[in-house]
């Protein structure tokens, strides 16, 4: 008897590891991965075919995966995974996308790599997941929906005008004395940058970043040239930052994101958001983005402009008494916005979120990140529980899930 208890006790603790687990990510075995057994052989085939066409006439590559289920984690963050194991796209060109559906968890997911962002956006792929895939799969023809999807994604991809691959330069004579692609250059430029944009923002950062490293060139080569080159890459590098040393995809700066907001603790704030709602009728969001790149940073966007654009995507404003409200984190920057609908936006007024986004900022300042949204949520909710009470239970409108951009 003795012996069964300890049996039994490693036998519990395996099954509760197991419900924990985070689902695996299938290998790539084909354009075509159908853990379900929803489409058959010859589906497979037709649909492989027509994406390897697609790929030797356009050469971006799409691939689709079916999954029963990716619980514990969200659609969104599974994603994400799948992208980084399967490096869909060709490199320095990142024009890769997959439709990831999780047939019992009734989701569906379009990974988009950073190439094919300026045609297949969140819009476009919501749009086809909603108004095109989503209506055969409530049919039950998930052939049908899967192969329509793709056509339509092919089509989006083929208004899309790819870049060539970007091709390594060669340094010739004095450029040789100082190489901007040398790693020693390459990390004293991310440190000094990342104290610099630190203290004076991405832009100015960067600026002077690229002077001090231009006359840093000019002492020690006494080349205008040399120096003018060695200025704007630095100011390039400190500006890119996080995009260079992050993952490519849709996660490009999803590393040090994931690292700080591992799923404990991205479950951790979904159970705070949850306990919030419960004692108001508000809607409460969280969204945290590693940096700003691509079309939000050429246009300038600040952390509040970001905010709003993701505000209306994820239609936070459509909730019935108009007070639903989005914590945005912008991590590189540790840029805190809070977005509120104008019902409880009215009541609280820029005075009352700015305080809360202070609470927030000083646990950011020690890297308590968790504990600092925690307390954001339980501020906001504290908001909502007095301008608008009663149980939120029962009419959930928006999902409690964090979204890692």
């Amino acid at each position: 008897m003795k012996a069964v208890k300890p049996s039994i006790v490693a036998l519990v603790l395996c099954f509760a590891f197991a419900a924990t687990a985070e689902v695996a990510v299938p290998p790539l075995s084909g354009r075509v991965v159908d853990r379900t057994a929803t489409l058959s052989s010859s589906e497979v085939a037709s649909l492989d075919q027509t994406l390897k066409d697609f790929e030797a006439r356009k050469g971006s590559q799409i691939a689709v995966l079916i999954v029963p289920t990716t619980a514990p984690e969200a659609i969104e963050q599974y994603s994400i995974r799948v992208a980084e194991a399967w490096k869909i796209g060709r490199r320095k060109i990142d024009d890769g996308a997959i439709l990831v559906v999780a047939k019992d968890d009734r989701k569906l997911r379009i990974e988009v790599g950073y190439g094919l962002e300026g045609a297949l956006n969140d819009v476009t792929a919501k749009r086809i997941i909603d108004e095109i895939i989503t209506p055969k799969f409530r049919s039950g023809d998930f052939a049908d929906g899967i192969s329509s999807g793709i056509d339509r994604i092919i089509r989006v991809v083929d208004g899309e005008s790819l870049p060539a691959p970007v091709q390594r330069r060669q340094s010739f004579g004095f450029l040789n004395y100082i190489d901007p692609f040398n790693p020693f250059f390459i990390i004293a430029v991310l440190v000094l940058g990342g104290l610099l944009r630190r203290g004076l923002g991405r832009l100015f950062g960067s600026l002077a970043t690229g002077g001090l490293a231009g006359l840093v060139a000019w002492v020690f080569v006494g080349s205008l040239i040399v120096s003018a080159i060695t200025g704007v890459v630095a100011a390039i590098f400190t500006m890119f930052s996080d995009s260079i040393t992050a993952p490519r995809g849709r996660g490009r700066s999803g590393g040090r994101v994931r690292w700080i907001f591992t799923p404990k603790v991205l479950a951790s704030i979904e159970r705070a958001i949850k306990a919030a709602e419960s004692g108001h009728s508000g809607q409460i969001r969280f969204v945290v983005e590693g940096a700003l790149d691509g079309a939000p940073l050429f246009k300038g966007q600040s952390a509040r402009d970001r905010a709003l654009d993701i505000f209306s995507q994820l239609r936070i404003w459509d909730t019935a008494h108009n007070n639903g409200v989005l914590i945005y984190l912008l991590l590189a920057d540790r840029k805190v916005e809070i977005i509120a609908d104008r019902g409880i936006d009215a009541k609280v007024g820029a005075a009352g979120w700015e305080k809360i986004c202070a609470t927030m900022q000083a646990e950011f300042s020690n890297a308590n990140f968790e504990a600092g949204i925690v307390k954001g949520i339980e501020a906001v909710a504290q908001q909502l529980a007095t301008h608008f009470p009663g149980s939120g239970g029962g009419n959930n409108e928006l999902p409690d899930a964090p979204v890692v951009i």
